[in-house]
């Protein structure tokens, strides 16, 4: 007959605790610089790299017509629909979406927003990087515990899931770093 008076116990492990601490008030802290990095914009302390009047007038469907093409099939040159040439939407060399938004106001892409930091625009992009990484900073925190507990696999695995969200975020493989 089995033993019905056995009572379980859940605790969490101290490793696993850690982890959700870093994340709790991580989470809160990349919360707060968002407001406060959204509120030197609005406020305009910093100037913003594209001027809001430009950011609603390409808010909805941006669309250029590609004059000319460089070497590696980049656009070079190109002109906006609607202000300095019209359109058809059957037209090939007529692009829309971010990339037309992105040649229109002069945005970067990928990580080259970095480099845009002292503008009040790009600077909202920081708290959102941090809130990105705060994951991989949580997986440090777990691989001495595991090695120490001689968990290896598991260390193993954490290993494995800051390589592959690292890369991922590097834009190496062509779709992080947005």
């Amino acid at each position: 007959m089995a033993d019905t008076t056995k009572t379980m116990t859940c605790e969490a492990p101290p490793e696993q605790i850690k982890y959700a601490n870093i994340l709790f008030w991580g989470a809160w802290l990349g919360i707060l610089f968002m407001i406060i990095t959204y509120l030197i914009y609005i406020l305009g302390i910093f100037t913003p790299a594209v001027p809001m009047k430009d950011v609603t007038s390409n808010w909805t469907k941006p669309r250029i017509k590609v004059e000319a093409h460089g070497p590696h099939g980049e656009i070079e040159a190109f002109k906006i629909c609607g202000k300095e040439v019209e359109c058809s939407a059957d037209d090939p060399d007529v692009v829309g979406g971010v990339t037309a938004y992105l040649l229109i106001t002069g945005s970067p892409s990928g990580w080259d927003w970095a480099k845009q930091l002292g503008k009040g625009d790009f600077l909202n992009f920081l708290p959102i990087a941090f809130l990105a990484i705060l994951t991989i900073i949580c997986y440090f925190t777990l691989i001495p515990a595991y090695i120490r507990c001689g968990d290896y696999v598991f260390a193993g695995i954490v290993v494995a899931e800051i390589l592959v969200l690292a890369t991922a975020a590097s834009g190496l493989v062509g779709g992080g770093g947005h």
